[in-house]
């Protein structure tokens, strides 16, 4: 007795009558095959032919006078609607009740045969004949595209078993690593005054003090100032890069400030200028003034270009 298989149909033509009679309604009630060639287009004839095959296989029932696809096939035609080389994962559950794959994984996992050798095997197995009206070439391609049949890097074939393709599929699952990317907050250093917008973070970085987790980062921040800037400006700018990094500046030319990490001194207080000088004699006094000037000058000038 021999077994159905498909007829007179490429695998592109089989997946649109499967994906045809979803679209017609199938998956809820019985459908006729001319619901189904109106939707895809193909004639009354070719659905009909395939009618036998999707019925053995599964996918189809029959259902009064027309036919329903099962649960399996409803769920088989669905993902080819959506992602046609992912839905070859539907379809090998629903290949491994259908007759012939027993004897046909079997002969290809031990012979590894060619294309040419598994299509006579079978013509063998399904008691079609393959020079006939039956697409044998269209089984072996539903069954590589069931990925229970692959071809190996030498063009032999081989072949899964149903035990080996599920534990297949479960180590795939369980290969997918867990998202183990590291948020931008939590690369971020415990600064004075800063506050994270997402819940949890601090604690997230609470919880790594005492760890050999180590973070660096730098920044480079650089400037143009032309002669013509106003003094007063420059040090406004100079000031908000030095609070933002959380460094020590002493800026001179009327102004001068101190930041630390802990501590900003009061900046609304200009430095008097006429604040008493140490006793000694004018001479040395104007001396040892003018020797500080110069030496502040050039620690500024140095700092400026750290900065700048």
């Amino acid at each position: 007795m021999s077994i159905p298989v498909p007829r007179k149909a490429s695998l592109e033509t089989l997946l649109d009558i499967i994906q045809g009679w979803y679209s017609a309604g199938a998956e809820k009630e019985s459908t006729s095959n001319s619901e189904v060639a109106n939707r895809v287009g193909i004639s009354n004839g070719s659905i009909s032919r395939q009618n036998a095959f999707l019925v053995e296989c599964n996918i189809l029932e029959n259902d009064g006078r027309g036919k329903k696809l099962t649960e399996a096939g409803a769920t088989y035609a669905q993902a080819l609607l959506q992602e046609e080389e992912l839905a070859g994962e539907q379809l090998a559950p629903i290949l491994f009740e259908y007759e012939t794959t027993d004897a046909f994984v079997d002969f290809l996992s031990i012979r590894n045969p060619s294309r040419s050798e598994a299509v006579s095997q079978l013509e063998e197995i399904t008691g079609q004949e393959a020079d006939s009206d039956s697409s044998l070439e269209t089984l072996l391609e539903f069954y590589i595209h069931s990925r229970i049949v692959f071809e190996r890097d030498d063009g032999k074939l081989d072949a899964v078993h149903e035990a080996d393709f599920e534990t297949n599929q479960g180590e795939e699952k369980a290969d997918i690593p867990e998202d183990s990317s590291i948020s931008s907050d939590e690369l971020i250093p415990d600064e004075p005054g800063y506050e994270s917008d997402t819940p949890g973070a601090s604690d997230q970085r609470n919880s790594a003090e005492g760890s050999d987790i180590s973070v660096e980062y730098s920044v480079s921040i650089s400037c143009e100032i032309s002669g013509d800037e106003n003094p007063s400006q420059v040090y406004r700018v100079v000031r908000a890069i030095s609070e933002g990094l959380n460094t020590q500046a002493s800026i001179s030319d009327g102004f001068e400030e101190e930041w630390s990490t802990d501590t900003v001194t009061d900046q609304s207080k200009e430095p008097d200028h006429n604040a008493s000088k140490t006793n000694s004699e004018p001479g040395q006094s104007e001396q040892s003034d003018n020797h500080s000037t110069d030496t502040k000058s050039d620690d500024i000038d140095e700092e400026l270009d750290s900065y700048f």
